[in-house]
């Protein structure tokens, strides 16, 4: 009877094994993790690093938005320059963030927060992105920029065109963002080696774009479309691919070096990978009776999603998204299975 009984735990210890592997090519299944706010509710996350760290903003107790850092189950206030409010839009693989936030005369301000302490980044008056070395872009003067070692660099535009934004940075100083082009749209464009390249333009006359975030292998995320008909596309070696859903609109605003993209669309937040889009509300643990997930903007090299829904009692705010099993998680899993099969060939013996 203790050779059945061991033989049956190993039994079910790998059907478990088994159903917490998805099938070859489906994406993960998700855990949820409701973030909650800072006093006011609705809370809004824009960034997530590989800690798992996650910022954005929140209304406090007196309904004014602020930035604030969660970790480890607890969402901290992040404060402002004096003012009113502030947002949390990026963080990097050290803890710093970056965002806007009001000073003691209501003027908005880039400002990079670390070791406790946020401070304005010159007269910038938008941060958005940061890399691993603690470059920031942004905007200050109505013009895209990016701050390094304490100095404002203006990036360069070419004649006709107008910048608007710098909105994200990867570790090899690879910039994306907005500028209007000489057709008069919002073209998505990347800086490299000081030279901007309008990607939009390769979708044609006429199309709107937006680049929104780039990989550390220089693969763009964004969207394009005219009027309300908006897709995803990712940009790759001067190629575009729409990543959409026909009959439907959808917006990219995350890439991580997996090649993993994640963004928002009529159909809730959405994963884009090897080809396929996915609904990530089909791949949450517990099905509906985790909430709803309405939009993803964030993504880490783990594959933890940030973004905002709808809980179990329908109320909005916040969430994490976590894969299960995670690697220690599964590495457990393999450790047990194979321990109880060693018992069972010692009894045996």
């Amino acid at each position: 009877m203790k050779h059945l009984s061991i033989w049956t735990a190993a039994l079910v210890l790998g059907a478990l094994l088994a159903g917490a592997v998805p099938a070859p090519g489906a994406p993960p299944f998700y855990t949820v993790t409701w973030l909650g706010d800072l006093g006011g509710g609705f809370a809004r996350p824009f960034g997530v690093n590989d800690a798992g760290q996650v910022v954005g903003s929140s209304p406090n107790a007196q309904g004014r938005d602020h930035a604030f850092l969660w970790q480890n189950g607890a969402m901290q206030d992040l404060g402002t320059l004096g003012g009113e409010r502030s947002i949390a839009r990026a963080v990097n693989s050290s803890g710093q963030v970056v965002g806007f936030a009001q000073d003691e005369q209501g003027r908005t301000r880039a400002f990079i927060w670390e070791g406790g302490t946020m401070r304005p980044l010159g007269t910038g008056e938008d941060a958005n992105g940061i890399n691993d070395l603690g470059q920031v872009v942004g905007e200050t003067g109505g013009r895209p920029c990016l701050w390094d070692g304490g100095a404002v660099e203006y990036l360069q535009v070419p004649a006709g065109y107008w910048g608007e934004s710098a909105r994200a940075i990867n570790n090899f100083g690879q910039i994306v963002g907005w500028a209007e082009a000489p057709d008069g749209h919002t073209h998505g464009v990347l800086w490299q080696s000081g030279h901007m390249y309008d990607i939009g333009g390769l979708l044609g006359y006429g199309v709107e774009s937006t680049a929104n975030a780039v990989n550390g292998s220089g693969q763009v995320v964004g969207s394009a479309g005219e009027g309300s008909d908006m897709r995803a596309v990712l940009w790759q070696n001067l190629t575009v691919q729409d990543l959409g859903t026909p009959g439907q609109s959808t917006w990219a605003d995350d890439v991580n070096d997996s090649q993993q993209v994640v963004g928002r669309g009529d159909s809730g937040g959405w994963l884009w990978e090897a080809g396929v889009m996915y609904n990530l509300n089909d791949y949450l643990v517990g099905g509906a009776a985790s909430g709803r997930v309405s939009k993803a903007y964030g993504i880490n090299s783990r594959g933890q999603i940030v973004g905002t829904g709808s809980d179990p009692a329908g109320r909005g705010g916040a969430l994490l998204l976590t894969p299960v099993p995670e690697p220690s998680s599964l590495t457990a899993l393999l450790c047990g299975l194979g321990g109880m099969a060693g018992i069972v060939r010692y009894r045996r013996r």
